[in-house]
């Protein structure tokens, strides 16, 4: 939970300092963003929201007061799921921040 955690912190950080700054630098170039660049605070916003829910219900079903052996598996198994979709999506949000920098550079 603390690596998901975090994860979803990063990507709020990203959101709020380095894409506005991204994106004057392209407006400022005259250039247009790439489509998973310019998307990406749609896709930031949804991805938490679907990690926080999974994140919640594994916890619930892992570490809840009635739980069976059933139950905490499928919670486990959610717990881990979080952590793949969320290591995913760093890295494509990442590659979304990074490669337009690139691209704009050596355009120059």
């Amino acid at each position: 939970m603390i690596l998901g955690g975090l994860g979803l912190v990063q990507q709020v950080v990203m959101l709020v300092f380095v894409y506005p700054k991204l994106k004057y630098l392209y407006q400022d170039f005259g250039a247009e963003l790439p489509w998973m660049t310019r998307n990406f605070p749609q896709v930031t916003m949804v991805m938490i929201a679907i990690l926080a829910v999974i994140t919640y219900l594994g916890v619930k079903l892992a570490f809840g007061k009635t739980h069976t052996e059933g139950w905490f598996v499928v919670g486990l198994v959610a717990l881990f799921a979080v952590l793949a979709i969320l290591g995913s999506f760093v890295g494509l949000s990442v590659v979304s921040i990074v490669g337009p920098i690139y691209n704009l550079t050596s355009n120059i």
